[in-house]
């Protein structure tokens, strides 16, 4: 009854235009509401059951993976969960292209939406590049600043609140350059027609959020085509690392904290785009 209920509105909003513009708000409203939840679970979970995740993982050092020996100076995340960071397990359907980045001496690393520096710190390590790391979020750069001086690669990192297209309209040509972007959205105000001139000699990797804007993935895919090799790479579930990732800090648990040491609480399968320079 309310499924027939429901699906006699929907049809009732799609047939009427005015009913349509009214819903189409809510709809923009609703995605918005879903990155902040996003968000909130992610620190939520990060809090969840601290004492008992920690006694499994060890001391905020870096376990597994690329990034394997980075410090962390205490348990704080921005925007995501600390535990598949400290495992070495964070995005790992990314190991690849980051592998790349890492070897490919590029002058200088641009990470948007840094958070508290799991990749620009990381980076900083594992290369010579002068790291650019943007984050809108105070405590995001603090932390950063934090984790870079722990590591001691200050001096390699500068840290700085917003990037605009008038920063990619200032890319220096001369340099090998690539983009990391993780702004919730925002990289569909970076990624337009406006900015595709200065950006054909720069490899980027964007993190494509279509649960806020359906056409974001498909609209930068397009712009970018014509300078540049696309590849799109989806995340794994949650249930399905729990399952299947191999980490010796997790051999011993159950499938239940398993979930919870991997889980990285995405919304939806998400997208990377992985754009390689055709020049």
């Amino acid at each position: 009854m309310i499924k027939s209920a429901l699906r006699f509105l929907a049809k009732l909003i799609a047939n009427q235009n005015w009913l349509y513009k009214l819903y189409m708000p809510i709809v923009y409203l609703n995605n918005h509401v879903q990155a902040i939840k996003k968000e909130q679970t992610a620190i939520g979970l990060s809090n969840k059951n601290d004492s008992k995740l920690i006694s499994i993982v060890g001391d905020p050092v870096v376990k597994n993976g690329l990034f394997k020996g980075m410090k962390y100076p205490s348990y704080d995340s921005v925007c995501s969960t600390i535990f598949p960071k400290i495992i070495g397990s964070y995005e790992a359907e990314l190991n690849n292209v980051i592998q790349h980045i890492i070897q490919n001496n590029y002058d200088v690393i641009i990470d948007v939406g840094c958070a508290e520096g799991y990749y620009a710190v990381g980076l900083a390590i594992q290369s010579n590049a002068t790291v650019l790391a943007y984050d809108t979020d105070a405590n995001a750069r603090k932390l950063c600043l934090e984790m870079a001086t722990l590591n001691s690669v200050q001096d390699k990192i500068q840290i700085k609140e917003t990037f605009t297209i008038d920063d990619i309209k200032k890319l220096d040509a001369t340099k090998k350059i690539v983009i990391i972007c993780d702004c919730e959205g925002y990289e569909k105000n970076l990624f337009i027609k406006e900015s595709v001139p200065y950006l054909k000699n720069v490899d980027i990797l964007i993190e494509t959020h279509d649960f806020v804007d359906l056409t974001i993935s498909s609209t930068i895919s397009s712009l970018l085509s014509g300078s540049h090799h696309i590849q799109t790479i989806a995340s794994l579930d949650d249930k399905l690392k729990a399952k299947y990732y191999q980490y010796k800090e997790a051999a011993q648990q159950d499938i239940f904290t398993k979930k919870e040491l991997f889980a990285e609480v995405r919304p939806c399968t998400m997208e990377w785009i992985w754009a390689t320079t055709k020049n």
